[in-house]
């Protein structure tokens, strides 16, 4: 078995127990993932998000205490490969064993979001059967776009797009652009992967292009460089990148449950949309009214909900590495911080705090 890739996923684990502080009253962020469906019957997903994983090849979850099964997080499915039409309303939570996933792409993207953005609810669109891989990584343009407008009566805050489109007449596409201008309209963040061509090739869209998603490229798990399967920075999209290699993901239950490794820009893309999560989440907290009421006062902070406003911030939580690629950092807005002696906790908790919000002012502001 390849090393997992533990490092980044743990400092942003760590970040999150430390420097977020939920309540069961803040705003929950809800995320869309539209994929090939979600296995909600796998038995990992009755049980509350994974902590950490131990055993003799560190693949056995430890589930943290005192959180749901992550299977209530899962608030809305509709399956878009099916002609029957979605509803315009949010109803009941889907029941396990109606959610379809063949291929298991989506079922590891839901997963990750799940372990890695706590509260966050997901609303799970099937728009690929899973069973063609061209058809997995390129699904019909026109079901997309039924999907991000059925994801907008959702009342989704971000959608996870791991697929691309390369060489589609503009003409196919056209339904699509509109959902993803739609979808801007509605304030509603749009995160897509960048494809696995390699430096030859360029980025599929939308990730190529900023007018209409966040681009993100697979690195290695320090960060510091982008996967060998990246394909070459877009000129005319964002580069973030995030750790997509040798990532332990959930593995269907048909296939044997458990847990598997998976590499790529597909897995890369729920990694950064977990950090929005993250940042979105730590802003709405009720913790930090005092300081969202200050610097609301300065900058628009509905500029969040944007691709401009939010690549900025990411921007400002990373770091440029190789060539124009755009590191996320794993530390949220911490990376620069300077620990104190652990002799008054409050008053640490209250400068950390402060330093989150400086960050944020400055790249909202920018």
């Amino acid at each position: 078995m390849s090393a997992i890739s533990h490092h980044s996923l743990s400092h942003l684990n760590s970040t999150v127990s430390k420097r977020l502080m939920p309540t069961y009253s803040d705003p929950v962020v809800r995320i869309a993932v539209l994929d090939t469906g979600f296995d909600g019957s796998h038995p990992d997903f009755s049980h509350p998000r994974t902590a950490y994983f131990t055993g003799p090849f560190s693949d056995l979850p430890q589930p943290e205490k005192d959180e749901e099964p992550q299977l209530t997080r899962i608030k809305a499915y509709h399956d878009f490969c099916q002609p029957s039409p979605p509803g315009d309303r949010q109803g009941p939570p889907p029941q396990p064993h109606s959610m379809v996933d063949l291929a298991g792409h989506g079922t590891a993207i839901a997963g990750l979001i799940l372990r890695l953005a706590p509260r966050a609810e997901l609303v799970i669109g099937r728009v690929c059967h899973g069973v063609d891989s061209n058809e997995l990584s390129a699904p019909d343009p026109s079901r997309v776009a039924a999907a991000i407008r059925w994801a907008i009566t959702q009342k989704v805050h971000i959608i996870n797009l791991s697929l691309g489109y390369r060489n589609q007449p503009l003409k196919e596409l056209l339904p699509l652009r509109a959902a993803l201008l739609e979808a801007q309209r509605s304030n509603i963040l749009v995160f897509a992967s960048t494809s696995n061509q390699g430096s030859h090739e360029p980025a599929a869209w939308p990730a190529s292009d900023a007018r209409f998603a966040i681009g993100v490229h697979s690195c290695n798990d320090m960060g510091s460089a982008p996967s060998g399967s990246s394909c070459k920075a877009s000129e005319n999209g964002y580069n973030f990148m995030a750790v997509g290699e040798n990532l332990l993901v959930h593995r269907l239950a048909q296939k044997g449950g458990g847990f598997e490794l998976v590499s790529g820009s597909s897995f890369a893309t729920p990694v950064v949309v977990s950090v929005a999560a993250l940042v979105l989440a730590f802003v709405w907290q009720e913790e930090c009214k005092r300081e969202r009421d200050e610097v609301g006062r300065e900058v628009m902070l509905e500029d969040l909900g944007s691709l401009g406003g939010m690549g900025r911030v990411l921007m400002a939580l990373g770091e440029k590495t190789a060539g124009s690629y755009w590191a996320v950092g794993m530390k949220l807005f911490w990376a620069g911080y300077r620990e104190g002696d652990g002799r008054d906790p409050e008053k640490e908790e209250k400068e950390a705090r402060r330093w989150a919000w400086g960050v944020l002012r400055g790249a909202v502001a920018y």
